[in-house]
């Protein structure tokens, strides 16, 4: 049995190695030397028989073995020792590892994201892909870390307390290679972006690291919400075809409150006003003293409404339609849900807010806005100057 001190060494030998089985680091030591099992068998106190079966991957690495061998490579038996320890730790995690239905690449972010589809239809992306979102190197740090890194005082609010939770428990998943990777539900992507987002709004400063990150969940929240993640991801590992028929009706039906519009609430932000009066070149006084013209609703459910998830314009036209006074009953946003609908229009908006600041004019930001967010069987045609900056 190995004591403490030993234990820590060949610990800290493990998590250096590259080798995942004693079988590939002694396959990898005999070509370096240019040797064979039959004259390390030679030159060793090891029987060729024993140094066969490792190298098959049929017996273990003793502490007797490994000290023969350490002596030979000159390595130290703590070193073949880590490599076993490596391997045990490998095949337990794997044992109890959850297993996936569909795996495939989701580009997201300006990066190519490992996802996978699990036989309950959860959708979980690779946790050292949720790490190189916001440039943090998953070798160095963990999970664990991650956590306590974003248990700061400066961070510190419900939604940033829950993704911390969440951090700390990935999922174990058995990836395509038959090896243990550590995983995070699709949707914890933006429960972090949005957390961080909130933060910043609601604060002077952020910590410059924080600030960072800030800055790539506001790039990752324009390139997806969090009602469409699992869509992208059962397309990106071909699962979506065999989806449930009414899956699609299910995730509608979930935009919208059960029976009855809920009270007004402020959901629409000062800004969108203002931005929509700067780009078309209108007098804008303040939120209170402009008068907005007809037009603007023709704009908001164009711009907004028609174009989050497939089909949600057509619901909230049934559900509040138009009066003969030619005004509706309620806001259209008084039917969508606490739990999907107004997230989703929320991450809209943080779309939009990046499109406006970006753009000159009217006509550049709506051909942005048709090729980033197209409405349904909405045909875009590339411009030249796509390829040059906004005059």
């Amino acid at each position: 049995m190995l004591d403490v001190s030993t234990f820590a060494m060949c610990y800290k030998c493990m998590s250096e190695t590259s080798f995942l089985s004693p079988s590939a680091a002694l396959k990898h030591w005999l070509d370096q030397r240019e040797l064979t099992a039959y004259q390390l068998a030679k030159d060793s106190l090891l029987t060729q028989s024993t140094i066969s079966e490792i190298l098959s991957g049929k017996r273990r690495v003793t502490t007797e073995t490994a000290t023969v061998l350490g002596a030979h490579f000159g390595n130290g038996a703590d070193y073949w020792l880590a490599i076993q320890m490596k391997s045990d730790s490998i095949k337990a995690d794997i044992h109890n590892a959850l297993r996936y239905e569909s795996v495939g690449e989701l580009p997201i972010g300006g990066f190519s994201v490992k996802c996978y589809v699990l036989p309950n239809e959860s959708c979980v992306i690779s946790a050292a892909h949720f790490f190189m979102f916001f440039g943090i190197n998953s070798a160095t740090i963990g999970p664990k870390q991650l956590a306590s890194l974003i248990d700061n005082p400066y961070l510190r609010s419900q939604k940033m307390e829950a993704v911390r939770k969440k951090l700390l428990t990935p999922l174990n998943i058995a990836d395509e290679r038959g090896a243990s990777t550590l995983c995070y539900e699709g949707e914890l992507v933006i429960d972090f972006c949005r957390a961080i987002l909130d933060l910043r709004r609601l604060k002077d400063a952020l910590p410059k690291w924080a600030e960072e990150y800030a800055e790539q969940a506001e790039i990752i929240i324009t390139s997806v919400a969090k009602v469409g993640i699992v869509a992208l991801i059962q397309e990106a590992t071909g699962y979506q075809a065999r989806r449930h028929r009414n899956a699609l009706q299910e995730l509608l039906a979930a935009y919208f409150v059960k029976e009855k519009y809920g009270k007004w609430t402020k959901r629409f932000p000062d800004w969108f006003y203002e931005e929509i009066f700067r780009l078309n070149g209108w007098e804008w006084k303040s939120i209170t003293d402009t008068k907005r013209p007809p037009l603007i609703g023709k704009i908001t459910k164009d711009i907004v409404y028609a174009r989050l998830e497939s089909g949600v314009i057509d619901e909230l036209e049934r559900r509040n339609p138009m009066l003969l006074r030619g005004s509706r009953k309620v806001r259209h946003h008084q039917w969508l849900s606490e739990e999907i609908g107004h997230p989703a229009l929320d991450k809209h908006f943080y779309a939009l807010r990046g499109l406006f600041r970006s753009h000159k004019s009217w006509r550049k930001f709506m051909h942005a806005l048709r090729l980033a967010h197209p409405r349904k069987n909405e045909i875009v045609q590339l411009e030249l100057d796509d390829y040059s900056h906004d005059h």
